[in-house]
């Protein structure tokens, strides 16, 4: 997997668990998050094989009408069968909110809205 960052091409092999401002693990919707890590401790293969992301976005939405707003809010996330893996910076807001950095965590992304409400 490839994806640009800083309009550089970088390839993924190494992954970490997100992380939110308690050092606690970040999951979306009953789903773990994972970022590009050269450093990371687990293996790209770990995620296991690459799901529909368009499928799982137009199953979860309220109003096909937002489609393009939660794709965009989800631009560099990829969905595997093992987790969410996050590679790029074209919209950070979502992963940045999730994870609290900065004052992100105080202002939820208008797009997540969009979403039917995660079941448990």
């Amino acid at each position: 997997m490839f994806y640009m960052i800083h309009g550089e091409w970088k390839s993924v092999t190494k992954i970490s668990r997100a992380k939110n401002g308690c050092a606690g693990n970040v999951s979306f919707y009953g789903n773990p998050v994972y970022h590009a890590w050269e450093h990371g401790s687990d293996d790209m293969k770990f995620l296991g094989r690459r799901q529909e992301k368009n499928l799982w976005v137009f199953e979860h939405l309220k109003d096909v009408e937002h489609a393009d707003d939660v794709h965009s809010l989800m631009k560099d996330w990829t969905l595997f069968e093992n987790g969410w893996i996050v590679a790029g910076d074209q919209n950070v807001n979502l992963f940045y909110y999730l994870c609290q950095i900065g004052s992100y965590g105080f202002h939820r992304p208008k797009a997540l809205g969009y979403l039917n409400p995660h079941k448990k």
